[in-house]
């Protein structure tokens, strides 16, 4: 396909059957969400977030075993077109929402205050 600009990911992410990202280090692993919320099948490593962004609905495999990666592939191809488990990759990436964080987070420094809080009020 070539080089892909930052402007077009959802063509390529429908233009292809599996992607592949064989990260050592994602960071929170973008691409393999942005796959699955286009419905795209994924294969992704098995180390650092990326189980975690992929959850149950992308493949892993060893990142440093380019066999297993190359399986995990074809057993992703077979399947590509499956109609339940392209509406289950949509369904995961839905999960994950800037607002949901954004609860997520306001929750985790109340929780984290509520100590401070506590031990201000009997002080």
């Amino acid at each position: 396909m070539g080089l892909i600009s930052d402007h077009d990911p959802l063509m390529a992410y429908n233009a292809v059957d599996v992607l592949l990202y064989p990260s050592f280090y994602g960071g929170f692993g973008f691409p393999v969400l942005e796959a699955l919320a286009c419905g795209t099948a994924v294969v992704t490593s098995n180390c650092a977030s990326l189980p975690e962004v992929g959850g149950t609905v992308a493949k892993q495999a060893d990142p440093y075993s380019p066999h297993a990666m190359a399986l995990a592939v074809a057993e992703e191809l077979e399947n590509a077109d499956d109609a339940v488990k392209t509406a289950a990759r949509i369904a995961w990436a839905c999960e994950f929402s800037w607002q949901r964080t954004a609860h997520a987070t306001l929750a985790a420094y109340r929780k984290a205050l509520e100590p401070a809080a506590t031990t201000m009020a009997t002080a």
